[in-house]
């Protein structure tokens, strides 16, 4: 008798449990239903209002954190380039060109965005899941083009995973292109090179100070991260416009230095 009593109990908890998780996710999914249109935005011109998600959420997950993390990075990835900003955010104006002499070629201005307010959340949440810091940040920064959003995520995915060679050098790219912060960025490639990183970034990081070697960081950065939008064609062309130009002066670069063809 006392061993089904105690079999009972356990199958009960479980039952609980998993009702407790199917509550949990229908109450977030609903809420993104009312609040953020489930259905993905065509472009920036559509007429679509994002519900960032609430404030200190973290907080309220009751034990489902990992399940919560997930709800919220498989709704990113939907809209994951849409630029809508919230109080607090420039509005969206074009801005002057930039003084570094190899930095993006900025389109807008999308600081505080709900792109960046849903990662941040995922990684609030969920601090040790890896894949927001590793696409999420750098999408942050190519797609989206919001750099302090970028900016906190690579801070916080390099203080979580300080060993991790890939993020410590995609967070270099972001540092050298979208900040113009070339010693960082020299950090960060070094401690990649440090930590795992194959032989051709340990060479690249002894090339950082040069010209050429800056240009290749970025060449290197985004033939990496084109592998994985190769379903989304508007962010390839994107992408593609960038590594056409990099490839434009790195040649340009070799031939003044007596390097080229």
């Amino acid at each position: 008798m006392l061993p089904f009593f105690f079999y009972s109990v356990i199958m009960y908890r479980r039952k609980f449990d998993w009702i407790c998780s199917l509550l949990v996710l229908g109450l977030f999914f609903s809420l993104t239903l009312i609040l953020g249109n489930l259905e993905p935005a065509i472009n920036e011109k559509k007429t679509l209002y994002l519900a960032p998600p609430p404030e200190q959420i973290e907080y309220f997950t009751f034990g489902f954190s990992e399940s919560v993390a997930d709800s919220l990075w498989i709704r990113w990835i939907q809209d994951n380039d849409v630029c809508q900003q919230y109080a607090g955010a420039k509005s969206l104006n074009p801005l002057p060109p930039n003084t570094g002499e190899f930095a993006n070629p900025r389109h807008k201005v999308c600081d505080n965005s709900w792109s960046f307010k849903m990662l941040d959340a995922v990684t609030r949440v969920s601090p040790k899941f890896k894949m927001p810091y590793e696409a999420g940040a750098i999408t942050l920064s190519v797609l989206t083009e919001d750099y302090e959003g970028a900016k906190l995520i690579f801070d916080r995915g390099v203080k979580v995973y300080p060993t991790d060679w890939t993020l410590l050098y995609r967070a270099a790219y972001h540092y050298l292109y979208d900040r113009n912060d070339l010693p960082r960025a020299a950090e960060l490639l070094t401690q990649a090179a440090e930590h795992g990183a194959p032989d051709w970034l340990k060479l690249l990081a002894s090339r950082l100070y040069s010209k050429a070697g800056q240009i290749e960081l970025g060449l290197a950065n985004l033939i990496t991260y084109r592998e994985g939008i190769k379903d989304n064609p508007e962010a390839l062309k994107r992408v593609d416009e960038r590594i056409a130009d990099l490839q434009q002066k790195l040649r340009v670069q070799q031939q003044s230095s007596g390097d080229g063809p």
